[in-house]
């Protein structure tokens, strides 16, 4: 029998550049385990999206205290723009809500 796969992780991707959204929506879906189900221009727009749809993650910013407002709100992890992809994945990947013990 085959092992039950993870549900794909769901992100929302957060920037005023049009060429960084889409890419970022590009290389996202290109990964099997995540899945970006939106994108958005602007922070209001931001919130609405995630109280609307409840995506899993995503801060990616050059914002110092955008990381700071975000960390004290409660998200697990906040990349910065000027870090290798690799690392934008793997905090991703970290904040994967962990199952309860049973």
């Amino acid at each position: 029998m085959p092992a039950q796969l993870a549900p794909r992780l769901r992100v929302v991707v957060a920037d005023d550049h049009d060429s960084i959204r889409e890419n970022l929506r590009y290389l996202l879906n290109s990964e099997s385990d995540l899945e970006c189900v939106d994108t958005v221009k602007d922070p209001v727009r931001c919130v609405d999206i995630c109280l609307e749809i409840g995506p899993d993650v995503l801060v990616y910013t050059f914002e110092l205290d955008a990381c700071n407002e975000a960390s004290a709100a409660g998200v697990l992890a906040c990349v910065a723009k000027d870090g290798p992809y690799e690392l934008l994945l793997h905090a991703i990947r970290a904040a994967r809500p962990q199952p309860l013990p049973v």
